[in-house]
């Protein structure tokens, strides 16, 4: 007999399971992920009347890989220039949030038994939705084109950044290590990363593009991803931090969509896998021992969460019955806090029969969100309903205002690109004086030793390098003419002053920094100040150039992907359409659609569902304002206003496959022989003028005529009576012609 690693065998009863008991969840409308769950509690070591797994490290040794893969997709989905090209309303409304649940899960932690740490940890978990569960919901419920839909996902957005800001602050807790200098290096780490992604990425996808087959995609951008997982391991971060940020900088090239279709399968294999190795540590016990503290949790989630959503979103801008929905629809942890939950064990602050009441509250809640997303206009309503009409007024007053918004002062716009700007040059400096540090200078000593003069020619070789982001940190962003105009405006010199001095004290601090990465500070602060001056004096001009060629090239793959993902998304801001009802929403043609191959005339889209179409994208064209010519193919995505009905009912013909609808409820194709009699309606007529293929949508692929047969006869091919037609079409409509 062959011998099996018990893995493998563990793995196909694992996916097995898992499979069956989604299929079942799935025959019961219920949610998916909740069966994997259970699945996992029947194959894990507390669930005695099961067969389970041998080797249970091997499973949570898939588990990981499955998180990596989930941050990975996750990652893909967020991007950093959506983040921004969000507006403020989502930050505002995620922050108030998340802080908010944080402390208040925290305190509750706390008060039912958990010491400091643990408590911390469970305000974490309580904190972040479920982006999985959530989306899922809105599919099933049909109201992903929904107005309140857009602020959710705005949220969903910016929850998944201060998800991976948690893990990373958790992960300091749990080791002691200073919360600041942790938070300096998650800074120092997106910084850079973004940049010399944004810088790159593009560029290599843009040039190797034509040889990059659907494999190699595949292959490469999983490779990214790992050495990502290992980079991000190595400086000291959750692993997951890699995956999460890799994926945001692959969402920025054009070939996010593509890697993102070919991730799917593989993704939702890992994440099966995930879903059911946690499901492996629910303990029942644990239900048993604390209800009142599960009970607890399951309050914070529920309440809390509809109460500080709404309320963000209220505070952001939002009207009231779109918050409200954003609230009650959001009430529901998932993968994130599973995650937390692992770190949590992995430090051993808590305990696995502490994180199986999160695995609990998450199992109910994934129960609740569909019905919560379903009853959530209702509710909305029934709130509006009862407040009083000042009240009432009071809000949309205030919603009016903060989307109209107020014109931010100039010095201040110029204030803050220019904080930016020395900011990202700071960060790119550090990059390089760490590289050579950890780098070239063991290589320098090993080779040349480490007297003077390798430490002189390493230190050139470092500021040759980093003198663009010097001259960046001294000089960049600002125009010569721009700045003359601000110093002839007397409101501004003031201003311009400290902020010139300010340069020059980061601009010191700087160059002794890489300077003291070579000798000791106290002779290097001379050394800097001669080395950054000379440098600029002599290379002014050759680095002025060499900065603003970087600058370039990182502005033109930043706006590539920008107009990309602005033609993608609609715009989550604009106040146009505030005072009414009608919002903006994106939908993609099914391949069975209905619509598929019509033109707009034929459709009659306004006419018929009250929504205007405003753009088509199909594949990399934008075609705006589609006349009633222009014909709809599968795969198109078309932005649509209108209300929240309208936009649903052509949802529904837009994106429904055409089998599930009445029009085409008989699917049944065959080939079916007609006779031809002397009173037929075909009899003398040509096979177009019968119209065979609008009656019955069929084709009419052979003749047989006196002991003849033809076969594929012309549109012009003229019947007689006592033909045989042979046609092709739906058995039902070609039967009864």
């Amino acid at each position: 007999m062959i011998h099996l690693p018990p893995l493998i065998q563990d793995l196909g009863f694992l996916l097995l399971t898992g499979g069956l008991v989604a299929l079942l969840f799935s025959f019961l409308r219920q949610p998916v992920i909740v069966g994997y769950l259970i699945a996992g509690f029947l194959i894990g070591p507390n669930f005695q009347y099961f067969p389970h797994v041998s080797e249970a490290d091997g499973i949570r040794l898939w588990g990981e890989i499955g998180v990596i893969f989930l941050l990975f997709g996750l990652g893909l989905e967020f991007s950093f220039k959506k983040l921004l090209a969000m507006g403020p309303a989502s930050l505002v409304a995620a922050s108030i949030e998340v802080i908010g649940l944080l402390a208040f899960g925290t305190w509750v932690a706390g008060m039912v038994g958990f010491d400091g740490k643990a408590a911390l940890f469970f305000g974490g978990m309580l904190a972040i939705s479920s982006t999985t569960m959530l989306l899922r919901a809105l599919d099933e419920t049909g109201t992903r084109s929904a107005r309140f839909a857009e602020n959710v996902l705005g949220i969903l957005i910016v929850e998944d950044l201060y998800a991976v800001l948690l893990l990373v602050l958790l992960t300091t807790a749990s080791a002691t290590e200073a919360v600041f200098g942790t938070l300096f290096r998650f800074g120092f780490f997106l910084i850079v990363a973004f940049v010399v992604g944004v810088s790159l990425l593009p560029g290599l996808i843009r040039k190797t593009q034509r040889w990059l087959s659907d494999e190699m995609r595949l292959v490469l951008s999983l490779g990214l991803c790992f050495m990502a997982v290992v980079l991000a391991s190595n400086l000291g971060f959750s692993p997951t931090l890699g995956a999460f940020v890799m994926g945001s900088l692959l969402a920025g090239t054009r070939e996010a969509k593509r890697i993102e279709r070919l991730l799917h399968p593989v993704q939702q294999l890992f994440a099966a896998v995930f879903f059911v190795s946690v499901g492996m540590q629910i303990e029942p016990s644990a239900l048993a021992e604390s209800p009142g503290a599960a009970a607890a949790f399951l309050g914070v989630v529920v309440v809390g969460k509809t109460i500080l959503v709404s309320l963000g979103s209220l505070v952001a801008g939002k009207p009231l019955k779109p918050a409200i929905r954003s609230g009650v629809s959001m009430a529901q942890i998932g993968e994130f806090s599973f995650i937390i939950a692992g770190l949590g064990i992995t430090k051993g602050v808590l305990t696995a029969e502490a994180s199986s009441l999160i695995v609990m509250v998450a199992t109910v809640t994934a129960f609740t969100t569909p019905y919560a997303v379903r009853n959530s206009k209702a509710i909305a309503t029934f709130v509006d309903e009862r407040l009083p009409k000042k009240v009432r007024a009071m809000l949309v007053r205030y919603s009016d205002s903060v989307q109209r918004g107020r014109a931010v002062p100039e010095w201040r716009k110029m204030l803050s690109r220019q904080a930016l700007i020395i900011l990202v040059n700071a960060a790119l400096i550090g990059a390089i004086g760490l590289l050579f540090t950890k780098a070239a200078n063991p290589w320098v000593a090993a080779r040349f030793g480490w007297g003077k003069g390798p430490r002189l020619g390493a230190l050139g070789a470092a500021i040759l390098f980093s003198a663009p982001f010097f001259w960046g940190v001294a000089k960049g962003g600002i125009r010569p003419s721009r700045f003359r105009e601000y110093w002839l405006n007397r409101q501004f010199r003031p201003l311009l002053v400290l902020f010139m001095l300010a340069r020059a004290v980061v601009f010191f601090m700087l160059a002794g920094f890489v300077v003291s990465r070579f000798f000791h500070l106290h002779p290097a602060a001379l050394s800097a100040a001669c080395i950054a001056g000379a440098s600029l004096i002599v290379f002014s001009g050759r680095v002025e150039r060499t900065y603003e060629r970087f600058v370039q090239r990182f502005l033109l793959s930043l706006s590539e992907s920008e107009r990309r993902e602005a033609e993608e998304r609609p715009e989550p801001e604009g106040p146009a359409l505030a005072p009414w009802e009608g919002h903006l929403a994106v939908f993609e043609v099914s391949f069975d659609s209905l619509a598929a191959g019509k033109t707009f005339a034929e459709v009659q889209i306004r006419e018929r569902y009250g929504v205007s179409v405003t753009l088509i994208e199909r594949g990399d064209r934008r075609i705006p304002v589609p006349s009633r010519n222009e014909r709809i193919f599968p795969r198109d995505r078309l932005h649509a206003i209108g209300t929240d009905e309208e936009l649903s009912a052509f949802r529904e013909f837009i994106e429904v496959p055409a089998s599930n609808l009445e029009e085409a409820a008989d699917s049944n194709f065959s080939l079916e022989s007609v006779p031809v009699g002397p009173e037929s309606s075909f009899a003398g007529r040509s096979i177009r003028e019968c119209g065979i293929r609008e009656r019955a949508n069929g084709l009419v692929v052979g003749i047989e005529r006196k002991g003849e047969r033809i076969l594929n006869p012309p549109a012009d091919f003229r019947i007689v009576p006592g033909d045989l037609l042979w046609i092709v079409g739906q058995t039902r409509k070609v039967r009864a012609l």
